[in-house]
């Protein structure tokens, strides 16, 4: 990607999705983990397990067939889990989004993001639904398809890199302890997207080549 590229993206309006996910919180912080892969979602629940107090944990796998197993892991390690398609009531440690199209309302409701495929050697996918909502992103080390992006979300303090569950969880846990820092970070994040506006044609580039490399 060129140093040229310009972001053009509006947040959605507020969503019933938005206000379910924070009625599953019930006051506690959201961690949302858009567009997963396999072995990803495993260090975001070993990363939960350390962050105290633990977030709601919002995973969102890329592809729809990995609904079930998603579900499944976070059951076997004795948490709740919610499905977004069961729309169930109730405080659950993990909600799996197993629906398509909504993680940019989701991310409406995070505290904080994670972006998949950072973690797992895909080269990542579009970071600007969550910077648009003010969603500070947690970043693993595989960026090669968005390098350039979080080169300028990393420069610009809206997004942080990790290589593992232990890193994932400190930062995460830091960031969602300080309402200031975290504020500040968010402003930057949503800075970032509103000083780049202008070029959809060039977003609208970027990630149908996301979509064609995932």
């Amino acid at each position: 990607m060129t140093g040229n590229v310009k972001f053009d993206l509006d947040p959605p309006p507020e969503t019933y999705l938005r206000s379910r996910i924070r009625e599953w919180a019930g006051g506690r912080k959201v961690l949302v983990a858009g567009s997963t892969h396999e072995g990803e979602e495993e260090v975001l629940l070993e990363a939960l397990g350390r962050i105290d107090p633990p977030p709601l944990l919002v995973i969102a796998p890329r592809r729809p067939e990995r609904f079930d197993a998603v579900a499944g892991l976070a059951a076997r390690r004795g948490l709740t889990v919610s499905r977004r398609s069961a729309d169930e009531s109730g405080s659950p440690d993990v909600v799996v989004l197993d629906t398509v199209g909504e993680l940019a309302a989701a991310y409406g409701a995070a505290d904080v993001a994670f972006l998949g495929g950072t973690l797992s050697p895909v080269g990542g996918h579009n970071p600007i639904e969550a910077w648009a909502q003010g969603a500070p992103t947690l970043v693993g080390p595989h960026v090669q398809n968005i390098r350039e992006l979080i080169r300028r979300g990393i420069q610009a303090r809206a997004a942080v890199e990790v290589a593992d569950a232990g890193e994932l969880a400190a930062v995460a846990g830091q960031w969602l302890s300080d309402d200031e820092a975290r504020g500040e970070r968010s402003r930057q994040a949503r800075d970032l997207v509103s000083a780049n506006r202008g070029s959809a044609a060039a977003v609208a580039s970027v990630v149908a080549g996301l979509r064609k490399s995932a």
